[in-house]
């Protein structure tokens, strides 16, 4: 044979024959060790056996429709034999449809078929017979019964009408009304066609002995021996059912015996078709021809419509089938399991046939049909299936598509069958007999030999060859989506049905062998991408280098989500274990999350810096108090949060440390921002007029800051830590709040910096307001719009903060500006200022709730401005009159030591004179030492009156006589008339009690002041007063005579100071202390 012929062979086979033969050829290579030429030689030979083996296959199908059939005739294909094949009509099949069948089965051409037949045609005619069993057991039903005296000898004689000799086949006799018989015999067999077995049914009740010894000359001398009943059965139901069962015999009508009765006669018969041809290994032959017949109807005849072969046969397909049978002595039970065997073994044969064909062989099991060898037969197939299966559930997702319709129907009909081969007592005993695993283990096994092929058959080529980490990622992005594509509704799907058929968990199986593979592709390379990452530059813009990150949209984020979510998978189903390595996958991804952190946290500090830059620090709008840099920079929080809950980060190791870490640089960009703030304070401030104001940005960044610092505050909550928070970790708790109470001190002295930026200006236009009085720049221009938008826009605490720091400040403006001029100014430029700080102080406390309420405003420092601004602004004759009503209050609240007691009566006249009498006056001092002091030794005493009114150089005097006694009792009255009504309402009455000498000046011993007010106005019931007279005290000297002194240079004050430090010579020393 040619080389060129050989490779024509082998090159034009099927591509499964090609393969098959090509591991041939590579086991013929690896074992003898020869060139490829030389084994491709030998292979060729082999290839040339096995062709050879298949015409042998087809020289028996046309040997046995030649001998069986005829060379031209037709074959009848009942209904009876349509249906067990597949239920066709009954039809007849001629000789040449079945020759050119075996010609398409065997794809041989026309001259290598006319060979095949001249060999067929050569062997030696084939003989056909029949082998029965004859049963005759009337128990279960009736039996013949012949109305004699005596017993009847009665037997079976079994021909057929084609017998050429006379000689039938007979069965012993006995002589019951109840003959058994177990009697076996082959009919030859000439024409199927019309050939059928006959049965007699045989009586002779004269001569016993005779029949018993020698029935042939009985019948002769004895004419009265007949057939009693007849049974007849066409060959043809043999060959179709075989024979099975009792058969009822027919009564003789025409039989002339008197006093016979037959009632009914049943027969067991059992029989089937044997040929008597010489062929070796006949069932494994009739195997091969089957599947070759199969092999045939599905892939070629088979209506292309019909997607899976449910074991119908066309009628020339059928009747091969039934030649091959006889021809190779198979009997129809067996015949099951030969179908079973060839069916099993072809991809696209219905799995729901042959589980029916499983359930009728174990029936037939059960009802003992089969042989020794049989058995044998069937262990040998039920291990076959078992294989077939368990290579399909090894290919479960190809074999059994997801989105096949039928899938189910057939996965189903398969897990069935293996469970019943499992189940049933029978094929269960059998599997065991051949030592092989049990069918869970089997299905456990395949399963997850199918989990660790899956990964294996993708193309995950690009993955181990690719030549940068971004290649790398796209190709994990496509083992992991399919992975997460087929756990999700194709995995469960199996499941379903493994654990509804078999009990089997399908999904763990699989789950654990598919992802514990896919852990073991991946862990390497991505390991090493993440920790390439942190030794790389930060990613710029290049659409290449943004997937080899770890930020939203990136693929390398895809591949960590898609990890999560197949690792959700396994804990959900409790497939996931330790020992698969998913759960340890957020380690993998560990340098990956710092690195895209620190780029993130670097770009995000950029953000802020031009948000801030290209702010204009306006309100968004009515109802929103912060501009847009304050949202810029929220955003990037959100940016953080979405990434976060992205990534769904929830291992247990770096659960907290990570989110720690997002907290701390979320935190920095919060104090970035408001540090950026702060140092803006010149831009938040307006130009008015040359002067640095508050204006409209002032509280939008007070604004910003605070909406910055509320979305700190939420920061724990948004990352899952605000159980950490509330909790014992006081980390989160100290961060967060030290950065708050931060942000909270720099708006506090942010509004501090704007008030000392705005300081210089309030002070210059106040000390406008208060040369000339007029108020209008400070308020309308300056104070009245700034807490006009302070109030509308910055947030109620920071504006009552900020009012109450602003009110401060121009009180000490006020109070540094009364030192400067307190010694230099008249009091009507105090009268001025006193006049711009209570317009100010109602600007500052208007009766809404817009300012201060009066408490706050009404400070130690305000009260002290004021008391000073009200002595200030009094004239001269004001001030002395203060002083006398210090003096008066001071002696209401006994504020000095008492030095004397004086009594007195004082009342009006209806005229308006002031009717004063002096009654007496008591040293204290000497009457504490009287029984020391002589009379002699005593001084001289009189009480002094002085009447002042409001023009105090108008004053008038007057005295009362010298007493050298104690008490010194004068009884005195004196008048004093032409008394204004200005002078009653602010004039005083003052009484000095003095020791009188010649040589030096009087000495005070106490005086009292008493205001003409409060004098009686008439004279009815005057009662005596008791003044308890003092001196005042210089340490305390009032705030009035320190006024006075400063107004030194005036007349008036002159003289009134000048008297004072006559009467008191203590006062010059302390004017002069005063004075530096």
């Amino acid at each position: 044979m040619l080389e060129s012929d050989r490779r024509s062979i082998i090159f034009h086979m099927a591509p499964e024959d090609r393969d098959i033969h090509y591991m041939l050829l590579k086991e013929v290579v690896g074992l003898v060790g020869q060139s490829l030429p030389n084994a491709l030689l030998n292979f060729t030979n082999i290839f040339l056996i096995i062709l050879y083996k298949e015409n042998m296959s087809a020289v028996d199908a046309l040997y046995a429709v030649f001998n069986i059939t005829g060379r031209d005739a037709t074959w009848p294909v009942t209904k009876t034999e349509s249906h067990a094949c597949g239920g066709h009509e009954a039809s007849r099949v001629h000789v040449d449809e079945m020759v050119r069948e075996i010609r398409e089965i065997f794809q041989v051409d026309e001259d290598t078929m006319e060979q095949l037949k001249n060999e067929a045609l050569q062997r030696k005619i084939l003989s056909v017979s029949t082998a029965n069993r004859i049963t005759l057991n009337p128990s279960p039903v009736k039996e013949a019964r012949i109305h004699k005296v005596k017993e009847s000898t009665v037997y079976i004689s079994v021909t057929t009408p084609s017998k050429h000799d006379n000689q039938d086949l007979m069965t012993s006799f006995i002589k019951s009304f109840a003959p058994k018989w177990d009697h076996e015999f082959s009919v030859p067999i000439r024409d199927h066609r019309k050939d059928h077995i006959y049965l007699q049914l045989w009586q002779n009740g004269e001569d016993e002995l005779t029949w018993l010894i020698e029935p042939e000359l009985a019948t002769i001398y004895y004419p009265r021996v007949v057939p009693i009943a007849t049974l007849s059965i066409p060959i043809m139901e043999v060959i179709e059912t075989e024979l099975n069962g009792w058969y009822e015999f027919e009564s003789t009508v025409d039989t002339d015996i008197p006093n016979l009765d037959i009632e009914s006669v049943k027969v067991h018969l059992s029989g089937h078709i044997t040929c008597s041809s010489d062929l070796s290994e006949q069932h494994q032959s009739y195997d091969e021809f089957l599947l070759s017949l199969f092999k045939y109807h599905t892939s070629v005849s088979m209506d292309p419509s019909s997607e899976l072969w449910q074991g119908t046969l066309p009628a020339s397909l059928t009747a091969l089938s039934t030649h091959s049978r006889i021809l190779h002595n198979i009997r129809k039970n067996t015949q099951l399991i030969s179908w079973c065997k060839a069916s099993v073994q072809l991809p696209n044969v219905d799995a729901v046939h042959t589980l029916s064909l499983v359930k009728n062989i174990q029936t037939k099991i059960v009802e003992s049909s089969y042989s020794k060898e049989d058995l044998d037969l069937l262990e040998d197939t039920l291990i076959l299936i078992m294989e077939k299966y368990e290579e399909r559930i090894r290919s479960l997702d190809s074999t059994f598509p997801f989105s096949n319709s039928d899938s189910e129907r057939q996965l189903t009909a398969v897990l069935k069958t293996l469970g019943d081969i499992h189940r049933h007592p029978k094929t269960q005993m059998l599997i065991y007999q051949s030592e092989q695993p049990l069918i869970h283990e089997r299905v456990t096994d395949a399963l997850i030999t199918f989990g660790c092929n899956w990964l294996k058959e993708m193309d995950n080529s690009t993955l181990l060859l690719a030549s940068s980490p971004v290649e790398q990622i796209r190709a994990a992005l496509v083992m992991t989506k399919e992975v997460l594509l087929f756990l999700g509704d194709p995995l469960t799907f199996y499941n379903n049905i493994f654990l509804k058929e078999m009990k089997v968990n399908c999904y763990k199986q699989v789950y654990q062998s598919l992802v514990k593979e896919m852990v073991s592709s991946l862990e390497p390379v991505l390991t090493h991408i993440c920790k390439r990452l942190l030794q790389e530059p930060d990613t710029g813009e290049n659409a290449e280098e943004m997937s080899y990150d770890f930020g939203l949209g990136s693929n390398l984020l895809k591949v960590y989500t898609n990890l999560c979510q197949i690792s959700f998978l396994g804990r959900r189903s409790e497939s996931a274990t330790q020992e698969i390595g998913i759960e340890a996958h957020h380690q993998w991804f560990i340098p990956a999350v710092h690195h895209w952190l620190a780029y993130t946290n670097k770009v995000a500090l950029q953000c802020v810096e031009n948000a801030v830059e290209k702010d204009s620090f306006e309100r968004m709008s009515a109802h929103c108090h912060f501009s847009t840099s304050a949202t810029d920079t929220a955003s990037l929080f959100y940016n953080v949060k979405v990434w976060w809950h992205k990534i769904a980060w929830d291992d247990q190791i770096t659960n907290d440390l990570i989110p720690i870490r997002i907290l701390e640089d979320q935190c920095n960009v919060a104090k970035h921002y408001c540090h950026l703030l702060f140092n803006g304070i010149d831009s938040a401030l307006e130009q008015i007029e040359g002067r640095l104001w508050i204006g409209t940005k002032v509280p939008v960044v007070v604004a910003n800051m605070e909406y910055i610092n509320r979305e700190v505050g939420k920061l724990p909550m948004t990352f899952g830590l605000d159980s950490l928070k509330n909790g014992n970790d006081s980390t989160v708790k100290n961060l967060i709040e030290n950065v708050q109470d931060t942000i909270s001190v720099w708006i506090n002295q942010y509004l501090e910096a704007i008030l000392r930026k705005v300081k210089p200006t309030i002070k210059s236009s106040l000390n406008s307001a208060c040369e000339s009085g007029d108020v209008s720049d400070l308020l309308n221009t300056l104070l009245d719009p700034a807490l006009s938008v302070l109030y509308n826009d910055l947030p109620r605490p920071h504006f009552l903060s900020f009012l109450a720091n602003l009110w401060d400040c121009v009180v000490l403006l006020f109070l540094l500006k009364l030192e400067d001029d307190i010694k230099m100014r008249k009091n009507s430029y105090f009268k001025q200022m006193r006049f711009v700080l209570n317009e100010i102080f109602h600007c500052f406390t208007p009766s809404s709730d817009s300012g201060l309420n009066l408490a706050r405003a009404k400070t130690p420092g305000y009260m002290s401005l004021v008391q000073e601004l009200d002595l200030l602004k009094l004239d001269s004759n004001e001030l002395i009159r203060q002083y006398y009503q210090d003096r008066w209050m001071a002696q209401q609240d006994q504020q000095h030591e008492t030095t004397a007691t004086l009594v007195i009566r004082a009342h009006f006249s209806e005229n308006g004179s002031l009717n004063v009498t002096v009654i007496m006056a008591d040293d204290k001092a000497v009457a504490e030492e009287n029984n020391k002091i002589t009379i002699s030794t005593l001084p001289l005493y009189h009480v002094k009156l002085e009447l002042i009114p409001e023009d105090w150089s108008l004053r008038k005097n007057e005295k009362t006589q010298a007493l050298k006694d104690i008490p010194a009792t004068f009884d005195e009255d004196f008048v004093f008339e032409n008394l204004e009504d200005n002078d009653i309402e602010n004039g005083f009455l003052v009484l000095r009690f003095l020791e009188q000498h010649v040589i030096h000046s009087n000495i005070l011993i106490g005086e009292a002041v008493i205001p003409l007010s409060h004098i009686q106005k008439n004279s009815d019931d005057v009662k005596n007063m008791y003044l308890h007279l003092d001196t005042p005290c210089l340490d305390s000297i009032t705030r009035s005579l320190q006024i006075l002194n400063y107004r030194r240079k005036e007349t008036t004050v002159y003289d009134f100071l000048k008297k004072l430090e006559k009467r008191y010579p203590e006062t010059k020393k302390h004017f002069r202390k005063l004075q530096t």
